[in-house]
């Protein structure tokens, strides 16, 4: 064992042991239940980050989808996208690619939430304050899910890792089912030391075991599986430079992942608040918090994911016209996303399309749908270029370039 699974080891070790002594001496039920709460949540985020730092490419992989494929095009920005960004020489790359494979947990979400709803009724008659000498606990249940992330890193772990098999489903399933666990217990403990302790050792007869394994430590199997064989190729591009060059607007892309956030928030957020509503005529009165919770809190999840998406996959892209092929550059990433020599597109147009209408009346959030250059592959899939910021003009100049090469061939 190096230095930093012994330094990961501690790390884990007396973080619980603080949460055990906070328990020992002190009968606030409050400030446990919410250092529970707390390393929960911080472990639901550290297992969303894990997926997006999982260097392998996805292969023949996919999200799993709905049967009406709500997030069809959500994905697609960014399914296939070539490159990561790198945030810092102790943290992993993460890869854009590997964001679909984050959005798709909020199935997880669904199912739990009428456990959290339990939760929510077991914490509400919970008195007090939060303690200020918790708050060191609270520092060393964050250095602890950072330094899970950082031992696998050094080892270069998330390298050799699939989207899929670095962080399963179930492990979040068992993240978030440990700490709703723990607020149930000690919330129907007697509020004395001696009950909120033992009320705290029954959590820890799940919490450190987890622990242990999610950190790779103990005679436990390991719940991080780093097997995946597949590999990502370089793409070859041409050696001169560009005849010309054309970008995607900004504001489309910012207008079309408003309009697309609102929808994926009205379509989820409804199932979510209809969940909760019937929640609330069973009787569980907590829901009619869920029901507001979830109107406010959805606009403002999935409205900004929307926008990261995007951006990443689709604001940042140039379209270079080579001599001989088309090469589509991330500018932001650093990295050519696809290559299509001229001799393998059959034909070329450019749509016009009539959706066209005003969200609010405040502006147009389908304009990457009017004019859309569709091109016909003749040995590959065909492409649809949405969101350019002069798309007759580059259909022009792509077309120019084709009838160039062709009669070079005829010439030769």
């Amino acid at each position: 064992m190096n230095w930093r699974r012994v330094r990961l080891f501690l790390i884990v070790s007396f973080s619980n042991l603080f949460i055990f002594l906070g328990a020992l001496f002190s009968q606030s039920q409050f400030t446990i239940a919410v250092l529970f709460v707390v390393d929960a949540l911080l472990g639901i985020g550290r297992i969303l980050f894990e997926r997006l730092a999982a260097g392998r490419p996805r292969g023949d992989i996919m999200p799993p989808m709905d049967w009406v494929r709500f997030f069809e095009d959500l994905y697609d920005a960014v399914l296939d996208k070539r490159g990561h960004l790198h945030l810092s020489d102790r943290l992993p790359p993460l890869y854009p690619r590997n964001i679909p494979f984050v959005i798709d947990q909020w199935i997880i979400f669904w199912v739990l939430s009428p456990v959290v709803m339990l939760t929510w009724q077991g914490l509400e008659p919970l008195a007090g304050s939060f303690a200020l000498s918790a708050v060191p606990t609270l520092c060393l249940l964050a250095a602890k899910h950072y330094l899970i992330v950082d031992t696998w890193q050094s080892m270069g772990m998330y390298e050799d890792s699939g989207s899929r098999t670095i962080r399963r489903s179930r492990e979040l399933l068992y993240t978030a089912f440990i700490g709703c666990f723990a607020v149930l217990v000690v919330s129907n403990a007697d509020p004395t030391a001696v009950s909120v302790t033992a009320a705290t050792m029954v959590v820890f007869m799940l919490k450190l075991p987890f622990d242990f394994r999610e950190a790779g430590i103990g005679p436990w199997p390991l719940t991080f599986n780093p097997g995946s064989d597949n590999t990502e190729l370089p793409l070859p591009t041409p050696d001169s430079e560009p005849r010309s060059v054309f970008g995607n607007d900004k504001r489309v892309v910012r207008n079309w992942a408003i309009h697309d956030g609102l929808v994926y928030a009205f379509g989820r957020g409804l199932e979510f608040a209809l969940f909760f509503f019937l929640l609330l005529v069973w009787g569980l009165t907590p829901a009619l918090y869920g029901i507001a919770v979830v109107l406010v809190v959805s606009p403002l999840v999935f409205v900004p994911v929307t926008l990261i998406t995007f951006w990443l996959g689709r604001a940042n892209v140039e379209y270079r016209l080579h001599d001989d092929a088309l090469v589509a550059y991330d500018t932001y990433l650093g990295e050519p996303q696809w290559t299509l020599e001229y001799t393998e597109i059959s034909s070329l147009s450019v749509a016009h399309d009539s959706r066209r209408w005003k969200f609010l009346s405040v502006f147009d959030p389908l304009p990457a749908d009017q004019f859309p250059v569709e091109i016909q592959c003749s040995t590959s899939e065909n492409l649809r270029l949405r969101g350019l910021e002069k798309p007759e003009e580059f259909a022009r100049t792509l077309q120019g370039m084709m009838n160039k090469v062709r009669m070079d061939e005829v010439r030769s």
